[in-house]
């Protein structure tokens, strides 16, 4: 058997060289080789590399074996045997040798242990570099397992997450339902304070946006259930939100007080006066948890929040700045992810990934400035909304325009229907109601009824099933489901059979007229009101 073997031979005897090769040709090495004898020489055959063995004289002229010893351990890594040959058999030599690290130690008296000591380092040398090519391709796959496991853990957390926000979407439309139903009562309460001569405009205008709002934010709850939802866009004087969002955060800024006494200021700085492209009520939402982030920053150390818009090539930039602690790098380049917070239990990590969110919603960007204590600014660029392009103010047909109906309000909340039937009366309809679905074929089987106006969750009977019922009594009786679920069944694409149009409650006297202009049109040419 023929082994081929490529070796650095140190040594300064051309003698000694021609015997070492002689014995491996006859033990069956294929020999190719390189001799050295001088210090340079040893130095660029070391950097060559590429060696099997290295054979190295115990007597060098110019450098020691220690030497040589040295620099083979810093080259090699001792993965290419070193092994010491002389021609004084020394005992105490050989094992002072072996133990700085040789491999073996060869007397050229004696040359029968050459091939063997070879064989065996090979060997040797062949183990442990699948050793260390083992234990490589196993720190390897520790690392992939560890980044396996951590995106194990991120998909489970996100599972987690996704599992909470579900749950969360199935509470949400159990509370949108029965909060709507108060809005109802409240937004009815305000319609009818404003009709009165002596009502104070400014406060019922006020409390009309905050019910706007406050229905805006259970609306948001089908967020749940829509992975992209629309946004609602219109022409909106950016001037005039900040305005009435630092009214409304008033009570949330004016009570934090940090440790030295002092209580944070809202001032609003220069305006652009200017209008931009945006949903009115989620921009008042996002620009008020900007706020309430500030707030909560300055907690410490009192400080000022300034509201200001500028011009921005076709957009406006609305910004909100603090004199805050500010943000490290590490939280200013996380702070839009999602689930991120620095809160603790108390934050949800949803804050600025929602403003983010909603801003690209609208065709824009967010931009954040922060260093650590120097405050953090956030820019919202929106579209600017140019002058032409403002809509025409809406004009609905008066009220005696309006063929008068009869109309059977059916809600198992003894007030809603009442204020219900309150409003269409005031519409010149004539009215009545019932809290009790099952009430309902007695009526329709006595009286004509051209509208059935309907909530959906009722305990007696569900408004999916009245609808149906409604219109095997008659098919020509219109449907129409006012519902705190309205938003959720228009977001999903559910109508139910028998129903003719969804309106989300609270139903402001404005939806009503327009839902019987819908479903009672003067003239042929009227469009349809889309649920």
């Amino acid at each position: 058997m023929t082994n081929s073997i490529h070796i650095l031979i140190i040594e300064d005897s051309e003698d000694d060289i021609e015997m070492f090769l002689r014995r491996l040709s006859k033990d069956g090495f294929d020999v190719s080789f390189r001799h050295v004898s001088k210090p340079n020489d040893l130095e660029e055959a070391f950097q060559e590399g590429g060696w099997d063995v290295i054979l190295c004289d115990y007597f060098l002229p110019g450098v020691t074996w220690q030497e040589v010893l040295q620099s083979w351990a810093i080259s090699f890594s001792r993965n290419c045997p070193l092994i010491l040959t002389s021609g004084i058999t020394d005992f105490d030599s050989a094992l002072e040798a072996m133990h700085q690290g040789a491999s073996d130690f060869i007397s050229k008296a004696d040359l029968s242990r050459l091939s063997p000591v070879i064989r065996r380092e090979l060997e040797k040398t062949e183990i442990r570099r699948q050793k260390e090519r083992a234990e490589a391709e196993l720190k390897d796959s520790n690392l992939k397992l560890k980044l396996a496991l951590k995106s194990l853990k991120n998909i489970q957390d996100q599972m987690i997450a996704v599992e909470r926000f579900r749950a969360l979407g199935e509470m949400a439309s159990g509370i949108a339902h029965d909060f709507n139903n108060a809005l109802m009562i409240l937004q009815g309460s305000v319609e009818e304070i404003e009709s009165q001569r002596a009502a104070p405009q400014e406060i019922v205008r006020k409390m009309r946006t905050q019910i706007d709002d406050a229905a805006s934010v259970v609306r948001r709850l089908k967020d749940f259930y829509r992975t992209s939802p629309a946004s609602e866009e219109t022409a909106v004087d950016i001037d005039a939100v900040l305005q009435d969002v630092k009214e409304f955060t008033k009570p949330k800024w004016e009570k934090t007080v940090a440790e030295g006494g002092e209580s944070v200021v809202v001032e609003i700085g220069e305006t652009s006066e200017s209008f931009v492209w945006a949903d009115p009520s989620k921009l008042r939402e996002i620009i008020t948890n900007l706020i309430f982030n500030s707030c909560d920053a300055m907690q410490e150390t009192a400080g000022k929040i300034t509201l200001s818009t500028r011009s921005a090539s076709g957009f406006v930039e609305i910004r909100v700045e603090d004199t805050g602690p500010g943000m490290t790098p590490e939280v200013k380049a996380r702070c839009l992810e999602p689930l991120y917070s620095t809160k603790g239990p108390d934050g949800t990590g949803l804050g600025l990934s929602i403003v983010s969110a909603v801003v690209q919603s609208f065709g824009g960007k967010v931009l954040i400035e922060s260093e650590p204590g120097e405050g953090t600014v956030v820019s919202l660029y929106l579209r600017r909304a140019e002058i032409s392009e403002l809509p025409e103010p809406s004009c609905h047909r008066s009220i005696s325009e309006l063929r008068p109906v009869r109309v059977l309000v059916v809600d198992d909340e003894p007030v809603i229907s009442r204020l219900l039937t309150k409003q269409l009366s005031s519409l010149g309809h004539k009215a009545s109601s019932l809290t009790n679905p099952l009430d309902v074929t007695k009526v329709m089987e006595t009286e004509w009824i051209d509208l059935v106006l309907t909530d959906r969750s009722m305990p007696e009977m569900s408004g999916d099933n009245l609808a149906k019922l409604v219109k095997a009594l008659n098919p020509e009786t219109k449907v129409l489901m006012a519902t705190g679920f309205g938003d959720l069944m228009i977001a999903k694409g559910e109508t139910p059979e028998g129903v003719d149009l969804i309106v989300p409650k609270p139903i402001s006297l404005e939806v009503i007229v327009d839902s019987l202009e819908a479903l009672f049109p003067v003239c042929p040419d009227s469009v349809a009101l889309s649920g």
